[in-house]
């Protein structure tokens, strides 16, 4: 899929807010399925998956080309928004790409005992990400009118108010990898004409996904409260630390969990054996794991993108002249005295994090009345544990 962006075909600054796709996709899957005996089958399946999005832009100037004192990481372009006028740019329409190749293979068995229909199998899979994108590496402007009423005005006179007039940081970068494997096995048996069972487990360890150039950081109280900085990186907020510091769970900042099974059982009755009544229920629980960017927050954490809001009211030519304290920063040089920007929008999460479960169960009742007649009742439950939500690690406290 390709289109280019509409500056590219009319240069008109107003057209900077979208930018192009020039995105690819590919699929390829392989399978065979093998009848060992007459009451054996096999089945094999590969799969490999990769998308490639490529978000574009066309080159017009950027804030330090218009004497603004900046610094830009894309040199041809601008982020600039102006309440009730224009917009010049667009932080998710500028150069990103986002590349994602991911690979499964599965083999699965049934065979045929007696009253028996037992099946197991596995499934083993990986996926790789690469993102690289520029979001707020521009800085990112806005005029919303508070300083004297109209935001056209505002930028005439070279001001901005608000609560965050100003934002930067350095270019978000993700590069993960994921690996993720699951067995089960299960058996249908058939215990009475009347009635049938089928039991099972489903084995699915969680693997937490791996930060591949390290970018990823945890929190301990523990080291807080005993004034433990980082080696890594010596400007870290106490109780900070990263791969490379002593006690660092691998490149994730969390430790792998390998109990998490899934019980499953479900039966199907005919109470009266006239095949006109069915009573049929079943519980399971199964596993939710997070997406391939669930870190997407720590790429604009300080060191790795510092990001910066600088409260109003300052000047549109040097936003950090009157910023309270705040300095410029950007460029970053990323190394062990690297700069940690404040109010950085840290994440901290558990070492032994615990999976999110899904219980579900279900009764249905059918009845045949006559020969066009049927009359069914059906329940449907299920809870989730372990959701992953954001709490304050240390909320402020109403003195009042």
């Amino acid at each position: 899929y390709f289109q280019p962006p509409p500056y590219q075909v009319q240069q008109n600054l107003l057209n900077t807010f979208q930018g192009g796709r020039d995105n690819l996709a590919q699929s390829f899957a392989f399978g065979d399925t093998y009848l060992v005996t007459p009451t054996i089958v096999n089945s094999f399946r590969a799969t490999l998956n990769r998308t490639a999005i490529h978000r574009t832009n066309a080159d017009y100037f950027s804030a330090p080309d218009v004497g603004i004192k900046t610094f830009s990481y894309m040199p041809k372009y601008m982020l600039l928004t102006i309440t009730g006028g224009f917009t010049i740019g667009g932080g998710t329409e500028n150069e990103a790409t986002f590349r994602t190749t991911s690979y499964q293979v599965s083999d699965d068995i049934s065979m045929i005992k007696g009253k028996h229909q037992i099946a197991f199998g596995v499934t083993s899979s990986q996926w790789r990400s690469a993102g690289y994108a520029n979001v707020r590496s521009p800085g990112q402007f806005t005029i919303d009118g508070s300083i004297t009423g109209a935001g056209l005005a505002d930028f005439v006179a070279g001001q901005m108010g608000g609560a965050n007039p100003y934002l930067q940081s350095a270019p978000n970068t993700l590069i993960a990898r994921d690996w993720y494997f699951g067995a089960y096995a299960q058996d249908t048996w058939k215990v009475t004409p009347r009635l049938t069972v089928n039991a099972g487990v489903r084995w699915e360890p969680w693997f937490p996904q791996q930060l591949t150039n390290n970018a990823i950081y945890n929190f301990d109280f523990a080291r807080f409260n005993s004034g433990q900085r980082s080696t890594v990186f010596k400007n870290a907020p106490l109780g900070f630390y990263f791969p490379g510091d002593p006690g660092f769970p691998s490149q994730s900042g969390m430790n792998k969990k390998w109990g998490d099974l899934g019980p499953r059982i479900g039966l199907a009755w005919d109470p009266f054996g006239d095949g006109k009544t069915s009573i049929r229920a079943s519980y399971g629980l199964a596993y939710d794991f997070v997406n391939g960017q669930f870190f997407i927050n720590t790429a604009n954490a300080p060191p790795w993108g510092s990001e910066t809001r600088i409260p109003g009211p300052i000047s549109l030519s040097n936003p950090f002249s009157n910023s309270a304290g705040i300095s410029n920063i950007f460029p970053i040089k990323f190394d062990v005295n690297a700069p940690f920007s404040l109010a950085g929008p840290f994440i901290a999460l558990k070492y032994d994090q615990k999976t999110t479960g899904v219980h579900s169960w279900n009764l249905a009742i059918q009845r045949q009345l006559s020969s066009d007649w049927l009359v069914s009742a059906t329940y449907l439950g299920n809870e989730t544990q372990h959701l992953w939500v954001s709490t304050q690690a240390n909320p402020g406290v109403d003195l009042g």
